[in-house]
C-alpha cells in the first residue's frame, strides 16, 4: 500500500470542469481528496418537438474513487466526470483529486493476487451500483 501512496499525483479542478470525458480511455485511478465530483451520463433524443438532452448523475463525495473499473477492464469511460459545484454558490473551491497512473496501479495490484481479486470484485459491484443509482436519479436541471 505504501508504494501506491507514494505513486499518487495531485490534480486540481475548478468547479464545473470536466475531469474525465465520456468515451475516453481512462489513464489513472482517481481519488476525490477534497470536494466532490459528479458522475454524469447524458443522452440526446430527437423527436417531433426537436432535440432534447437528458441525463443522470451520481455525486461522489470526498474519499470516493473512480476509474478503477475502466483501468482494470481496459474499457473507455462510459460516463463523464465533472468537478463538483454547489448550486447557487459563486465562491466554490477547487477540488483536489489524487490519482495513480493505470500501469503503475495494475503493476502493484498484480503483485498481490488476493488483493487484485478483491479490487476487481469491488469495482464490478460499484459499477453495478452506479448504473442503478443513475437510473433512479434524473438531473435534468443540471443541463439547463
Amino acid at each position: 500500500m505504501r508504494k501506491m501512496i507514494c505513486a499518487l499525483n495531485c490534480s486540481m479542478f475548478e468547479p464545473g470542469a470536466t475531469i474525465l470525458e465520456k468515451g475516453r480511455e481512462v489513464e489513472s485511478v482517481n481519488f476525490v481528496f477534497e470536494g466532490y465530483a459528479n458522475l454524469i451520463n447524458t443522452y440526446k433524443i430527437n423527436d417531433d418537438q426537436g432535440d432534447h438532452e437528458y441525463g443522470y448523475s451520481v455525486r461522489l463525495p470526498e474519499r470516493s474513487w473512480f476509474g478503477d473499473y475502466q483501468v482494470l477492464m481496459g474499457v473507455p469511460s462510459t460516463w463523464c466526470m465533472v468537478a463538483g459545484k454547489k448550486k447557487g454558490e459563486e465562491n466554490n473551491n477547487m477540488i483536489k483529486v489524487m490519482n495513480i497512473e493505470a500501469e503503475i496501479f495494475r503493476g502493484y495490484i498484480n503483485e498481490y493476487p488476493d488483493f487484485r481479486r478483491f479490487i476487481i470484485l469491488r469495482s464490478t459491484v460499484r459499477r453495478a451500483y452506479f448504473n442503478y443509482r443513475m437510473k433512479l436519479s434524473s438531473f435534468n436541471e443540471y443541463l439547463k
